[in-house]
């Protein structure tokens, strides 16, 4: 078949992509907010307009063919671009309109909160227009930099060590956690220690070394040196890295995913994040400091 007569949509692409990034079709079809009926489906339709296969539904977790992870390589950039080519015409304004872009990190659970987060702003400012947009880890600063946005928010191991022409701004702190599977001997306890942590393999992400830099950091600190075992391509597919009985996840409470009756979660002794935004000091947009201190008082209603 000449790949000009293929006929399917963005929207099938993005489906493939969330599989082939949490491997499991369930776990897309939540993310996705779609049945997993309906995404199975359509995966099934776009397989039969390409002619093969994209993923080995036999592999526990799935994985792609070689055809599949070929597309997943080439589509995924393609998707952002194409994205952030209509966050460029969306952006785009008269003088005297208000308008504040916000950057989202797509791995998020908080992303649920914009509904609310949008309301209350509008109840303050109601001329103000905002604008979401969602991206990895790894394409957020760019977005900021190229001017696609005026703020992200992202968590803070992430927006840790940025220069001095970027201002982070802490809108909530929360303990660190420890995810483990509940076949996990450590499943039993009541609480986990750094000591119980010294014989596990820790999951990282080769998205974003941040990531792993962190672990290290906070594994030396108390006295051992942590052992990586498998890394998930981006922060989508960290909880699906779970697969044996001696891995372990440390992440912040706003990762996606956590909520599977698969995992039990512990909070991590003394070892804080938080969810951070992050604006460039010479971005003069009058709505950045309102809709951080809107942030602020939802997420920490107890200060109001």
């Amino acid at each position: 078949m000449h790949p000009t007569s293929l006929d399917f949509s963005l929207f099938q692409i993005k489906l493939f992509l969330a599989v082939a990034e949490a491997r499991s079709f369930s776990r897309a079809a939540e993310a996705m907010h779609v049945e997993q009926s309906t995404l199975s489906r359509r995966i099934s339709v776009l397989e039969q307009e390409l002619g093969f296969s994209l993923f080995n539904r036999e592999s526990r977790p799935i994985q792609l063919t070689a055809r599949g992870q070929t597309l997943y390589e080439q589509w995924k950039p393609l998707v952002g671009a194409f994205e952030h080519s209509l966050s460029i015409v969306y952006a785009q304004r008269e003088e005297d309109s208000a308008t504040l872009s916000v950057c989202m990190v797509d791995s998020g659970v908080h992303l649920s909160d914009v509904p609310a987060l949008s309301q209350r702003m509008r109840e303050t400012y109601p001329d103000v227009s905002l604008m979401f947009h969602y991206a990895p880890m790894s394409k957020w600063h760019l977005a900021l930099e190229d001017g696609l946005c005026d703020m992200a928010v992202t968590v803070e191991f992430d927006a840790a060590g940025m220069s001095g022409r970027f201002v982070l701004t802490e809108i909530l702190s929360v303990p660190k956690l420890v995810c483990v599977l509940r076949s996990n001997p450590l499943s039993r306890l009541d609480h986990i220690t750094y000591d119980d942590l010294r014989n596990q393999r820790f999951i990282s992400n080769s998205e974003n070394p941040k990531y792993a830099a962190f672990i290290r950091r906070i594994c030396l600190a108390h006295g051992f040196e942590p052992t990586f075992g498998d890394a998930s391509i981006n922060a989508h597919g960290l909880t699906s890295m779970l697969q044996h009985n001696d891995e372990v996840l440390i992440c912040d409470r706003f990762l996606r995913g956590l909520d599977s009756p698969l995992f039990k979660l512990f909070e991590l002794p003394n070892t804080y994040s938080g969810l951070y935004t992050v604006h460039l000091r010479e971005n003069k947009n009058p709505y950045i400091q309102p809709f951080i201190q809107t942030m602020q008082d939802y997420y920490n209603p107890e200060q109001n």
